[in-house]
């Protein structure tokens, strides 16, 4: 029994290692009507947004840990499923919780929901916004121009659930 032990313990390194270096591929959502219909801002974020020290190394500028995180989670969605305004799409669990960083649809009028193909292409225009030095790529909103009203946001809040939150 002992030698099986050896071999999955050899493998399991290397499944989690490509695994982790996975590639998103934009088959699945579709930029509608191309990246530069989504904006995207730093504004209306709550104070322990940009003061919340997220990776283990305690490295506020480590590129991308939070968005890689989310993106995956959400990838990992129907991209047709719907979201209302508040309700929790996605969340990174800050420590031990319950705080974390959650993403959300806010300010949406009423009986308007978004899907998660939307909420993806919300998050890939916020992460534009973390590479050109804003939002430190841990918070912002993101929204389609076409969009009268609301944005998909990530912010830190205080009641979070682990990855993706019940539906």
């Amino acid at each position: 029994m002992r030698p099986i032990y050896g071999i999955v313990a050899a493998i399991l390194p290397l499944a989690v290692l490509a695994q982790s270096n996975r590639t998103y591929s934009l088959e699945k959502f579709e930029f509608e009507g191309g990246p530069e219909a989504w904006g995207n801002d730093c504004e209306s974020l709550s104070m322990n947004c940009g003061t919340a020290v997220i990776e283990e190394d305690n490295d506020y500028h480590k590129e991308g840990k939070l968005m890689r995180y989310l993106k995956e989670k959400l990838y990992s969605l129907p991209p047709d499923r719907v979201y209302p305004s508040g309700k929790h799409i996605a969340c990174y669990l800050y420590s031990h919780g319950p705080h974390g960083f959650c993403l959300f649809f806010e300010n949406l009028p009423r009986g308007t929901n978004h899907t998660v193909g939307e909420a993806f292409n919300a998050l890939m225009a916020l992460e534009r916004a973390g590479k050109n030095g804003h939002c430190s790529h841990r918070c912002g909103r993101g929204w389609n121009t076409k969009w009268e009203h609301g944005y998909l946001k990530l912010d830190y809040v205080r009641k979070s659930c682990k990855g993706v939150c019940k539906y």
